[in-house]
């Protein structure tokens, strides 16, 4: 038997990419959208964030080609949930963080296995500890 969702006053919000970047990263580089929530096909889920990643690794992903092809113009600024993904589905998920609160608050407070502090620890051996059978999940950290 097949459920149906029902979606009442909710909002897709995104923000999406309106310009390149060029310098420091401004608010005019965005558009702010609000659009229905879709309900999900047959093999879809749909997922409410509750908190979005700003992370180092966004700013070259709007300007350039890196692992992964730039945000086109126009299209939602990407925001990975690979780790929250990789946790539900039972994996060890480790972030790397810069000092003892943020790694403190990465474990306890956001539910992450493990976090590697870059700026006290060489993080190619702790990770190496850490997953001995050398078992990486991806480029964000997971």
């Amino acid at each position: 038997m097949k459920e149906t969702i029902q979606i009442i006053q909710r909002a897709n919000r995104q923000w999406l990419l309106s310009s390149r970047p060029e310098g420091m990263i401004n608010e005019s580089s965005f558009r702010w959208t609000e659009s229905p929530i879709q309900s999900p096909k047959e093999g879809e889920v749909l997922i409410r964030n509750l908190w979005l990643s700003c992370d180092p690794a966004q700013r070259p992903w709007m300007s350039v080609d890196t692992y992964i092809p730039r945000t086109p113009l126009g299209e939602v600024v990407r925001a990975f949930a690979l780790g929250q993904i990789a946790k539900i589905k039972g994996s060890k998920v480790i972030r790397i963080a810069g000092g003892k609160a943020r790694c403190d608050w990465v474990v306890r407070e956001a539910g992450f296995d493990e976090a590697i502090d870059y700026k006290s620890e060489n993080v190619g051996t702790r990770l190496s500890e850490l997953c001995p059978s050398n078992d990486d999940g991806g480029p964000d950290g997971i």
